[in-house]
Order: C-alpha cells, then structure tokens, then sequence
C-alpha cells in the first residue's frame, strides 16, 4: 500500500522537498497529491528528472525520479515565497484526500510537507 505525500504550501519549501523525495528508492510507492505542473517546474528549478506516474500505475516500486501522482490542481500558478489565498482551497484539498485515503484504506499513512497556517 502506497504513502501518501502531500505537496504542502505551494509557495513554500513543500515541492522541493517533493521532487527530492522522489529521487530515492522506497520500499513503499509514494503518491504526491499536488499540481502535476508544479512538480515539473520545481524539478526543473532544482535540475532533477521527476516523471510522474498515474496514481494507480502498475508499476510496483518506482525507479528514483519517478513519482505517482494525484493531480489535484492550483488555480493560480504559485509563485515561491509569495503566498497566495487563491490557492488554499487545492492545498486543503490535498490534506483532505490523504487523509480521507488513509481513512478507508487508499494509503497506510500520510506525510504532509510544511503548511501555512494563515493561508488556509
């Protein structure tokens, strides 16, 4: 069963700690509930390969720089350092869908990169 890991503040440190996780083998599948474009532009930034996978790829363990994702969609492009309150609603969203998965048995846990409380 996959660990759900949840992209956090996307003005913040949470994509990048995203795209770093990706770059290492687990013994679990990971599955990022996040913007698909964010990951991609972070990894970029960053100068990492990142392909995301469908959530439900059938791949049973990915090879690093490989990441399952639900894509969970920002309504305004992030800007790092710069929060915007338009983009809330999709990062409690993402909370809301990790937990509800670990809830009825979609995940065996949950990892949340860093939030801003005030943003939500």
């Amino acid at each position: 069963m996959a660990i759900a890991l949840c992209v956090g503040e996307p003005a913040g440190i949470g994509p990048e700690l995203v795209v770093k996780a990706a770059q290492r083998p687990w013994t679990r599948p990971l599955v990022a509930l996040g913007d698909p474009d964010l990951l991609l532009q972070t990894a970029e930034r960053l100068q990492m390969p990142l392909q995301l996978l469908e959530e439900n790829a059938q791949q049973s363990l990915e090879a690093p720089g490989t990441l399952r994702l639900r894509s969970i969609r920002l309504p305004r492009p992030a800007v790092a350092g710069t929060l915007d309150p338009q983009n809330s609603a999709a990062m409690v969203a993402c909370i809301d869908g990790a937990s509800e998965g670990c809830l009825n048995g979609r995940y065996a846990a949950m990892v949340t990169a860093p939030v801003h409380k005030a943003a939500i």
